[in-house]
């Protein structure tokens, strides 16, 4: 509700002015609603989101138990998951060749820096997530710390990324993104590694953070 008042607040009136317009005319609702539906590919977004929502689900069921895996349920979900994937790309391919919005185009991929763009953010997320599970059954199971507690201990977390988020606004354009993006990789790599000499004594601020 914050980011859709924002929106309505920041995002500029022209977007919703007709290119060939001249003055304060805008679309009308009849227009604005027809745009709405023919210009965002909503079938490729019902795959992506339905395929990424079963895909979350399983390896969450997974992950709070080995054995699940074995479940019906859970190897439907896999199974349908996964082959909702191949369809999503000959979706979106048929879109772009038809000419229609593609909420991801195929041919996206074909540009080098937007793909290794996004094999870095797989990475450094993949990291990221990976060590915040392995501290969290670190905490509960090794320290026996309460989830109450346990979720105290995560609240460095997003302030310090609201900080350095605001502090690369300020500084993005006076150093080179490709130095600030090394930068946090690197940090994203040492700090699982910091856990690797943790032990059950170990302070928080030591190798919790």
């Amino acid at each position: 509700m914050v980011v859709f008042a924002v929106a309505l607040w920041g995002l500029p009136r022209s977007i919703d002015r007709p290119l060939d317009a001249e003055g304060p005319a805008d679309y009308s609702w009849a227009q604005k609603f027809e745009k709405l539906r023919n210009d965002i590919d909503w079938v490729g977004a019902m795959i992506a989101s339905t395929s990424l929502a079963m895909l979350s689900y399983a390896l969450a069921a997974i992950s709070g138990n080995t054995m699940d895996i074995k479940k019906p349920a859970t190897i439907a979900l896999l199974v349908v998951a996964l082959a909702m994937i191949p369809v999503f790309v000959l979706w979106v391919g048929r879109q772009e060749s038809l000419g229609k919005p593609a909420i991801i185009p195929n041919s996206l991929w074909r540009n080098r820096i937007f793909t290794t763009i996004c094999i870095a953010v797989f990475l450094t997320w993949g990291s990221f997530n990976a060590l915040e599970t392995m501290l969290t059954f670190w905490f509960q199971k090794l320290q026996g710390l309460t989830a109450i507690q346990t979720s105290l201990r995560f609240l460095p977390a997003p302030v310090s990324g609201a900080i350095f988020n605001i502090l690369t606004g300020l500084v993005v354009h006076r150093i080179a993104a490709n130095y600030l993006v090394i930068g946090g990789c690197v940090l994203s790599v040492v700090a699982p590694l910091v856990m690797a000499f943790a032990t059950q004594g170990t302070s928080f601020w030591a190798a919790g953070t």
